[in-house]
């Protein structure tokens, strides 16, 4: 795995996946045209939602050239998690942020995926909420 991962997504979609468990699924038509993706390495998140802990890092997700993502086009977000809060997994949940200062920023993922894959839960966001950080949370 190489931080910063940096990868271009065109109309037809695909998945960013650094190698460690994270990844967005972007799907066909989000973007117009190439979009330049970068995520940074993952950082403890700095603040927490109320009530909620952390239960791993936070990752953050930039457009760095392209289009606009358009549409109301859903992209899937898959953050891993530590081994620690594995038997919390129902309690757990991805949340979204772009300011991660700011500890009311934290907004839960309208879906909550949990598809069973060890250490990983997932969240759909709309375009609007592509930017920022990713952390998952435990309830």
């Amino acid at each position: 795995m190489a931080y910063p991962h940096v990868q271009i997504v065109g109309s037809a979609g695909g998945t960013i996946a650094p190698g460690d468990g994270f990844e967005v699924v972007i799907p066909a038509g989000m973007f117009s045209s190439d979009a330049r993706i970068v995520v940074e390495a993952p950082a403890p998140p700095g603040s927490s939602p109320p009530s909620r802990t952390a239960a791993g890092n936070a990752y953050h997700v930039t457009q760095t050239h392209g289009p606009a993502p358009g549409g109301s086009s859903r992209f899937l977000i898959r953050v891993p998690f530590a081994s620690a809060f594995a038997r919390y997994r129902n309690q757990l949940n991805v949340h979204h942020n772009v300011n991660s200062e700011d500890p009311t920023g934290w907004i839960p993922a309208p879906d909550r995926v949990d598809e069973g894959i060890q250490y990983v839960m997932g969240g759909r966001f709309n375009p609007g909420n592509f930017l920022g950080y990713h952390c998952v949370f435990k309830g």
